[in-house]
């Protein structure tokens, strides 16, 4: 396995696919030309896993806030034929290494509180910091 960028492997077409796969959504280029034109998206932070086969496993976008010295991973996802396999980790690493190197000092990641899943893996990278939020919302029919 090995971790490189869009910007690198270059096929927005399996980018789009996998996105599907993860997420069980039906999304196609114009999304992606909308998600790439967004002011702190970069190809050279839109992360993937690709495997031995060469097919592309994993993706984790980084949204780079130079001002602020920090980042933002949104999302984070894993092709479902290759979870519990350690990649998640790698990338989340891999892009921390990536951040610190380009002189980023925070990284910031949020999660479904009820995944067990993702809270074990984020619990893991030993946050300094943990903070839980509220979510409001109003039936408005």
């Amino acid at each position: 396995y090995r971790i490189t960028s869009v910007a690198e492997y270059s096929d927005y077409e399996e980018r789009i696919e996998l996105e599907n796969r993860v997420w069980g959504v039906s999304l196609d280029k114009a999304w992606f030309r909308g998600k790439s034109s967004a002011p702190s998206y970069s190809f050279e932070w839109d992360l993937v896993v690709i495997s031995p086969k060469e097919q592309m496993v994993a993706h984790s976008l980084v949204w780079r806030y130079p001002k602020i010295q920090s980042a933002e991973i949104d999302p984070l996802g894993m092709h479902p034929e290759f979870r519990k396999r350690g990649l998640s980790r790698a990338l989340v690493l891999e892009s921390f290494k990536r951040m610190r190197d380009s002189g980023l000092h925070y990284a910031y990641i949020a999660s479904e509180a009820q995944d067990q899943v993702v809270s074990h893996l984020y619990s893991s990278l030993q946050p300094i910091e943990l903070y839980q939020g509220y979510q409001w919302s109003k039936h408005i029919s």
